[in-house]
């Protein structure tokens, strides 16, 4: 197992309840990134304390042993820890030795096996850490504020002087969308991070970067999925 892809699926959620198994389009959120694996000639391993989410996982011939331990599968658990421990699991029970991981969000479903593959690709020919799925940010950092607890208010980033309009912005920004994150085990084991000085940045498009962690986000992506299959 050169490479392997985790998906990481625990049960909760605040921001939109059992997300990892909502319907979306009529599969399980999870299956599209199950999917998006198998395509990419990937056997995912999924990282779970949800039942159903592993029989979900065995309708596609996945056999899972593992349960992500409870302190791992809470709001406030680091999702550095999640992979460590799947990792761990990996080498302990199935012997397995992955030079390679890329770990896929389910909550990612527009992203394709053509993006994993690419990001498998860079990071095999480059002499790089990490490669990390990046998109143009939909709002501008210079029109984002923050709200202090005097009731007051400051710009995240200060704008130039007498530039307002969007098309004035010299730059160009982006955000790390959570759909791909590629990167060799040897550092991650080592720096406990994703990201680092010396990753990659994978360019993915507005649409296949869309991430859903809310009922808006999901109402959207909805509406989008079925667009495409008009």
């Amino acid at each position: 197992m050169e490479t392997l892809a985790i998906i990481p699926a625990r049960k909760g959620s605040k921001g939109l309840p059992g997300k990892n198994k909502k319907y979306l389009c009529g599969k399980p959120l999870i299956a599209y990134s199950i999917e998006s694996a198998l395509e990419a000639n990937l056997t995912p391993f999924i990282s779970t304390d949800d039942e159903e989410i592993i029989q979900i996982a065995n309708k596609y011939n996945i056999i899972c042993n593992y349960r992500r331990p409870q302190h791992l599968a809470t709001d406030s658990a680091s999702m550095v820890d999640v992979v460590l421990d799947a990792i761990n699991w990996i080498e302990d029970n199935l012997k397995q030795k992955p030079e390679i991981i890329t770990l896929l969000q389910p909550t990612s479903p527009f992203r394709t096996f053509k993006d994993i593959n690419e990001s498998i690709k860079l990071l095999k020919e480059l002499s790089v850490s990490s490669v990390i799925g990046i998109s143009k940010m939909w709002e501008h950092p210079f029109e984002c504020i923050k709200i202090k607890e005097n009731g007051g208010w400051e710009y995240l980033r200060v704008p130039p002087v007498n530039i307002m309009r969007r098309q004035d912005y010299k730059s160009e920004y982006y955000f790390i969308n959570g759909a791909i994150y590629t990167f060799k085990k040897e550092f991650f084991i080592k720096e406990k991070r994703f990201l680092s000085e010396n990753s990659k940045l994978l360019f993915m498009s507005e649409q296949n970067s869309c991430d859903i962690d809310s009922y808006k986000d999901f109402y959207l992506a909805e509406a989008l999925m079925k667009s495409r299959n008009l």
